[in-house]
């Protein structure tokens, strides 16, 4: 163990065979953002065979990112790919590997974490690079995927223990990379949505039929919606999750959800169910270069302004970091801001954002 403890050191190690692959902060034993300069090999290294899941992780995750950078680029490094694949299914093929840890390996960064540190954001070419590096992996890791979903079958329905929920997020994840990587294993989700005996295997199975389009999703929401209509809390979830499908019509759809009988202008869960989940979790969709997200956005602002002004002022946080995108849907978001501020009664809670937004 090296401590460091000083501004600068160095150390020198005598490796008789191959150079030694460092690997910092195991135990995560500091509260620091590491900087890492490891070239592909030492992290596919740290990937496989690294004992620290927090370390394991984290190799994945700056293969993941240096990827992404390469995609928006358009400049992709064969060997930075074979790299992370591989790594990846090492991990997916180790037996004694924690499923909790697995499944957040086939889990990528969502687009709002990768766009951090970008200038002039482009939402659509950050969701075509997310999206690409999915396909990848869920091309490459298909009959390695198929194994695992099927060997995890047999997880009991109701067991809640940490364990069991593990084993239940790596087998949806795997789930959904199947659907990702051939409409056939649309097969498998619509076995699991008919025979789901927990609220989660329903919920992911519904996911997967969303996210291909498939003919049968609509029926299935309206199951969904039917069989829950008497449970809040889930068809809160109900709402977020076709909130935060990422499709061309997706402002449209959050729009009409509006209209939808179990929708309450005056009910907080519902507002940030549909329209906060929307706005946060769809930047495909809520930055849509006709700037239709961001009007559907701001009216909604006003309107809940009326009735709730600290819902309000939680909705238009997400019009805040405007100065970030690109130039059109900067403009359009600073105008959407402009014009709430120029309503009059506007609440002193909503004013405190949109002043904060402007200054």
């Amino acid at each position: 163990m090296i401590v460091l403890d000083r501004e600068e050191a160095t150390w020198t190690f005598e490796a008789r065979e191959a150079a030694p692959v460092v690997s910092l902060l195991r135990g995560y034993s500091a509260p620091v953002r590491l900087v890492q300069t490891a070239d592909p090999s030492d992290l596919a290294v740290l990937a496989r065979h690294e004992d620290d899941g927090f370390n394991r992780w984290l190799a994945i995750d700056t293969l993941v990112r240096r990827l992404f950078a390469d995609a928006l680029a358009g400049d992709p490094r064969p060997a930075l790919y074979e790299a992370w694949l591989d790594a990846v299914a090492g991990i997916l093929d180790d037996a004694l590997a924690d499923p909790a840890l697995i499944a957040e390996v086939l889990t990528l960064p969502d687009e709002t974490t990768l766009s951090e540190g970008l200038q002039r954001i482009d939402p659509e070419a950050v969701h075509a690079a997310r999206s690409q590096l999915e396909a990848r992996l869920a091309a490459a890791l298909e009959p390695r995927l198929a194994a695992r979903h099927a060997a995890l079958a047999t997880i009991a329905a109701a067991a809640v223990d940490p364990a069991s929920q593990a084993r239940r997020r790596l087998r949806n994840r795997c789930l959904a990379l199947l659907a990702r990587a051939a409409p056939a294993h649309l097969e498998l989700a619509r076995s699991q949505w008919q025979r789901a005996a927990n609220l989660t295997d329903r919920l992911a199975a519904l996911a997967c039929l969303l996210q291909a389009q498939a003919a049968d999703a609509p029926a299935a929401l309206d199951a969904f919606a039917l069989r829950h209509a008497d449970r809040p809390l889930v068809i809160d979830k109900w709402f977020s999750l076709q909130a935060t499908i990422a499709h061309d019509d997706a402002v449209e759809r959050v729009a009409a959800l509006t209209a939808h009988p179990a929708f309450r202008w005056e009910n907080p869960n519902k507002v940030y169910a549909l329209l906060l989940a929307f706005a946060l979790r769809n930047p495909r969709g809520f930055h849509r270069v006709d700037g239709a997200g961001y009007h559907l956005i701001a009216e909604s602002i006003a309107r809940v302004d009326a009735l709730t002004p600290q819902v309000a002022a939680r909705l238009a946080t997400s019009l805040g970091g405007w100065r970030r995108y690109e130039p059109v849907r900067r403009a359009q978001m600073r105008h959407a801001i402009e014009r709430l501020r120029a309503r009059p009664h506007v609440s002193a809670d909503l004013s405190d954002i949109l002043d904060r937004s402007l200054a």
